[in-house]
């Protein structure tokens, strides 16, 4: 042979030797990165399996691959699922495809059974051409995908079949969300209204007043109760009830919010209805009060007209005349107060500028009888929506009240706060003489009073004009110690 030939032939057996080492070596970084690969993998030639590592094992439940190996990949395959499986084997191992991520079932051999993600593509495995398998266990994330399901389908037959409206708005009003019960409620296509400002749908009158809690709301990132207008389809005008629910995402920036309304119109018509009756009831009530009230004042005005016809006179008899007028003209007035209906102006206002116009007008009764009159009123209140002109009149009463139940060198106190974030609190405290707890229940039904000369209308109409506003007013109170009143006044009122 040939020098040179003998040359190449040994050049080219060399080259062979050290691709072989070169496939050698690459098969076993292969084989080592499949055996420490996370997701199982399995090789199996028209479904025996010839290889399966370690993730293979646990996943398919064994405790060693002998255990596995030589098995007929079927085997572990949910007979629902393995005509599928069948037909997948086809088209790998008979028409060379590769098979996509595909969900089926897998019985482990502790009759367990998964759900699994599978990948298949067709390789050479010791010179033969197999299918080999990427398995991913994704039992948990189906069950997860299960249970969200069923509340989702949970919570769409709540929202689907529910009389309140649910809705969700952006930051700017825009609906986003309309539950179908806005089909019957206002007549409007969930599908129709999405995308539109709520503001085109809110009475101009209560425009002002709810983007003013709106943007409230937004920037507490506080739950707001709101009660408003809203146009029907058929231009009518509908009373809302709603409650807002700011969502925070990540950030801690309001998303969006989330409204339930109802309608409350019916309830308001009774409501009004109710009110009518039971002014009718309370005026009966009152008459018969305010008869028996004038008769005293009347009985001593008779008897001295009686004595100046018959020539008595005297400088007193005048006076006394006069101030039993004056008694019968408060009698006269407070209850026209309560019997007659009066106009209600509900305006934004600080409350604390209604109370030191109070302050101001009661300073000097307070001087005459040695009161010291202190008041701590809290700095940057949000205003309240109320009728200036009727709180006026409850504080001018309650302060007055005060005065009255100290005889002399007392002391008065005047405080505003919030309790919460939607209600202010104004305090009236004094020292005086108090008020026993018998007759602190009494309190508020007409004609019964703690002064002796008081005809007990004042705090029956007080308790009216806050009840007009939504609020509450309370009484604590202990003989020879004090009292203290709390007018509670939510700034949502309407």
């Amino acid at each position: 042979m040939e020098p040179k030939r003998i040359c190449k032939l040994i050049n080219s057996s060399s080259q062979s030797k050290l691709i072989e080492e070169e496939l050698k070596e690459s098969e076993e970084k292969y084989r080592q990165l499949v055996d420490i690969a996370p997701d199982a993998i399995v090789v199996h030639h028209h479904g025996n399996i010839l290889y399966v590592n370690q993730a293979g094992v646990t996943l398919l439940g064994a405790e060693r691959a002998e255990d596995i190996l030589g098995k007929s990949f079927l085997d572990f395959i949910h007979p629902d699922d393995q005509e599928l499986t069948r037909k997948r084997i086809e088209q790998v191992q008979h028409k060379n495809q590769t098979i996509g991520a595909v969900q089926k079932r897998l019985i482990r051999l502790d009759k367990q059974c998964i759900h699994v993600e599978t990948t298949a593509a067709p390789i050479h495995y010791k010179g033969v051409l197999v299918t080999q398998k990427i398995i991913r266990d994704v039992t948990e994330r189906v069950q997860t995908e299960a249970i969200m399901r069923d509340r989702e389908e949970k919570y769409r037959l709540i929202t689907e079949n529910m009389c309140d409206l649910i809705g969700i708005l952006d930051l700017n009003g825009v609906i986003q969300y309309a539950s179908p019960s806005h089909r019957w409620v206002l007549g409007y296509s969930p599908e129709i209204i999405m995308g539109l400002s709520v503001i085109d749908f809110i009475h101009p009158g209560d425009l002002s007043y709810f983007q003013k809690q709106y943007d409230r709301m937004i920037q507490s990132k506080s739950t707001s109760q709101v009660e408003f207008r809203c146009r029907h389809d058929n231009g009518n005008w509908v009373v809302l009830e709603a409650q807002g629910n700011p969502i925070i995402e990540g950030s801690g920036e309001v998303k969006h919010i989330v409204f339930v309304a109802r309608d409350i119109t019916e309830r308001k018509r009774s409501e009004e209805l109710l009110r009518k009756t039971k002014n009718l009831s309370i005026v009966g009530e009152l008459a018969a009060g305010v008869a028996h009230e004038i008769r005293n004042p009347l009985t001593s005005i008779k008897g001295f007209i009686e004595l100046l016809q018959t020539g008595i006179t005297k400088p007193e008899y005048f006076e006394i005349l006069s101030m039993e007028m004056n008694r019968l003209e408060s009698i006269i007035e407070e209850f026209l107060l309560l019997a007659k209906p009066q106009v209600v102006d509900f305006k934004e206002t600080d409350v604390n500028s209604i109370l030191y116009h109070v302050i101001t007008l009661l300073h000097n009764q307070a001087i005459i009888k040695n009161i010291e009159m202190l008041y701590e009123l809290a700095s940057e209140l949000p205003p309240l929506r109320c009728d200036p002109n009727k709180l006026k009149q409850v504080f001018i009463n309650l302060v007055k009240n005060a005065i009255d139940a100290i005889d002399d060198r007392g002391r008065i106190t005047i405080q505003t706060y919030l309790i919460d974030a939607d209600t202010i609190r104004v305090r009236i405290a004094d020292n005086g003489c108090g008020i026993s707890d018998h007759r602190l229940k009494f309190l508020g039904e007409p004609f019964y009073s703690t002064k002796e000369k008081g005809v007990g209308l004042g705090i029956m109409v007080s308790y009216k004009i806050i009840k007009e506003h939504q609020g509450t007013l309370s009484f604590q109170s202990e003989v020879d110690q004090g009292t203290i009143v709390d007018v509670n006044l939510p700034l949502g009122s309407n």
